[in-house]
């Protein structure tokens, strides 16, 4: 919520309410008095609801001020009723006619009624509708491509349909040159949901096609998670594809056109948001595959410590079964084959269950990934063509995430869904694609600094992790500070984590500094901190730290993360960060 605004919506509700008040109340004013008093009220109603929606306030913040100052013509109205009749059965008084407003002001008063009402609804649709595309320069801008890449692909394709592991996984001049079939990438977001995906695919499906459903292994996008904001943001200024989604989904997206329509008033015409390194829309080729170079790994130590994978059967929902289930029988109706397969998951990311059989942790997991196959073969109603244990590949193929691959893990998850599919088609082709090895893990950055941020390294209690430090907890001296920041260094080793829970028990603390020499910040790390109001994030680079779903776990509500002007478009736009993005200002 921007707090300016509302002070400003505030100051002008006490000018609509005066305005009211004095018109009502003021019996000793002259008509030229009420008249302008009256003009102040609607100007400053009007107003308010243009100010509010343009700064994008809270929807529960909107509609109380619009409420508001409803009320105040209302006061208004029932002020001159009420004069009228006074006027006319008291002796002694000023003639009638001098007490009641003027024709003129009554439709003014009028029409800045009906204004209060309907403007908000006008501007945002204007501001949906209307103002220019400002995604479609960003990662989720590329997804009106993919559909009308869907649409022109013909009968005969392959659709690989899952979130960004396939955008970042596949090759498909590759696998088309492998399947003699035209391919079509259809993965972008998890945020998306998977569903949303089936759904625009469903009606380009047609004869011979091959569906393959690889969706990533979380709860979020093995359920029937709906992203609403983020697809409405997909297609800006593509409004129309809106329709090839189910009716069930306009309530959600309605949910959403607020904060969605509010966004662009407040970033006004010519605003685009811009891409974020790699992830842009101009990083996609024609096929929709990320097409960028990116020989090795960035991650620190090769894997993102804040998001484990776990081959577990539980986070498949009953309800998302159902609906594959469902979609299957649809294409086949369509003269389509429907298979299931797995993304790629970094092997250094995967933790076992709980009770999973075996003494050492390869034995867990293997264990794991054999039951995990076991469940999808047995509730789904059509073909699971892969083992996720061939997913789990080594660190040095992947880029960014646990999910996507460099440029030689893209060559090698190719690969394997090719030999897959034609597997699962009964071909005896053998798949001719000559594998690379595993790229070595590059060197860590330096991220070494100015040696005054260390001046808090004593407020801070520190444990190892990989090559250099995790922040765990604090000290007793930090728990009542008003502000902190994590150090670059502590005995020499830099400090390159922090771990949920590590700042619980400082009650105090309103400020936090985050340098950048943090690679990682794990889900609920500001958790603990009930007065904290301000994360100050000094990186350029939103690449260069990873952060997990669940980072604002048992934060403040009011908690705000602030960064360069330089390095906002950086944070929005990025692939981890961009849900947190709401949070995410610019430091004044």
């Amino acid at each position: 919520m921007d707090t300016y605004g509302l002070i400003i919506c505030f100051i002008l509700l006490y000018f609509a309410l005066t305005g009211a008040l004095h018109a009502r109340f003021a019996v000793r004013a002259s008509e030229k008095s009420r008249t302008l008093f009256c003009i102040l009220q609607c100007v400053s109603s009007v107003a308010l609801v243009a100010v509010g929606v343009m700064t994008a306030l809270e929807l529960r913040w909107l509609f109380a001020l619009t409420a508001a100052v409803a009320a105040s013509f209302i006061i208004s109205v029932c002020g001159k009723k009420d004069e009228k009749n006074d006027a006319d059965g008291a002796e002694g008084r000023a003639d009638a006619k001098k007490a009641e407003h003027g024709t003129a002001v009554r439709i003014i008063s009028a029409v800045a009624a009906a204004a209060v009402v309907l403007l908000p609804l006008c501007m945002l649709l204007v501001g949906a509708f209307v103002y220019p595309s400002q995604y479609g320069e960003s990662y989720l801008g590329e997804l009106p491509a993919k559909v009308r890449r869907l649409d022109s692909a013909g009968e005969g394709k392959v659709v690989v349909i899952g979130g960004s592991s396939v955008a970042f996984g596949l090759d498909s001049e590759l696998l088309s040159e492998q399947l003699s079939r035209s391919v079509v990438n259809f993965g972008l977001y998890a945020t998306l949901g998977t569903e949303v995906m089936t759904e625009l695919c469903a009606r380009s499906i047609g004869t011979d096609d091959i569906i393959v459903i690889a969706p990533e292994t979380d709860r979020q996008t093995m359920s029937d998670y709906f992203g609403a904001e983020a697809v409405l943001e997909a297609f800006d200024g593509e409004a129309g594809m809106l329709g090839r989604l189910p009716a069930r989904y306009f309530s959600k997206l309605a949910g959403a056109f607020y904060p969605y329509a509010a966004g662009k008033l407040a970033h006004g015409v010519g605003f685009s948001h811009p891409a974020s390194g790699i992830y842009g829309a101009a990083s996609f080729n024609e096929y929709g595959d990320i097409a960028v170079p990116r020989p090795h790994n960035t991650m620190l130590a090769g894997v993102d410590g804040t998001r484990s994978i776990t081959l577990s059967a539980d986070i498949a929902t009953s309800d998302f079964i159902d609906y594959l289930n469902s979609f299957a029988e649809y294409a086949e109706k369509k003269g389509a084959r429907v298979y299931f397969s797995f993304p790629p998951m970094n092997r250094a990311a995967v933790v076992p269950s709980e009770g999973a059989d075996g003494s050492t942790d390869a034995e867990k997991i293997a264990s794991d990934a054999a039951a995990y196959y076991e469940f999808f073969a047995e509730k789904l109603n059509f073909p699971v063509i892969t083992d996720p244990a061939a997913c789990l590949m080594g660190s040095g193929y992947f880029y960014d995430t646990n999910v996507h691959l460099n440029d030689s893990g893209v060559t090698v998850n190719t690969a394997r869904l090719a030999a897959d599919i034609l597997r699962a088609e009964g071909s005896t082709k053998a798949v001719t694609v000559e594998l690379p090895p595993e790229p070595a893990l590059p060197e860590q950055p330096d991220r070494q600094g100015d040696e005054a941020d260390d001046a808090d390294t004593d407020m801070f209690v520190y444990e190892d992790y990989g090559p250099g430090l995790a922040v765990v907890g604090v000290t007793d001296a930090a728990r009542g500070r008003t502000s902190l920041t994590l150090p670059r260094t502590h005995d020499g080793k830099t400090v390159i984590a922090v771990r949920g829970g590590a700042l619980s028990g400082c009650t105090a603390l309103t400020e936090l500094t985050v340098n950048d020499n943090i690679a990682q910040i794990s889900d609920g790390a500001f958790s603990g901190c009930p007065a904290l109001t301000r994360v100050v994030i000094r990186f350029e680079n939103a690449d260069l730290v990873t952060v997990g779903e669940g980072l604002f776990e048992g934060a403040p509500a009011g908690l705000m993360l602030y960064v360069s002007e330089s390095a906002y478009p950086s944070f929005v736009g990025n692939y981890t960060w961009y849900e947190y993005s709401s949070r995410i200002k610019t430091e004044k």
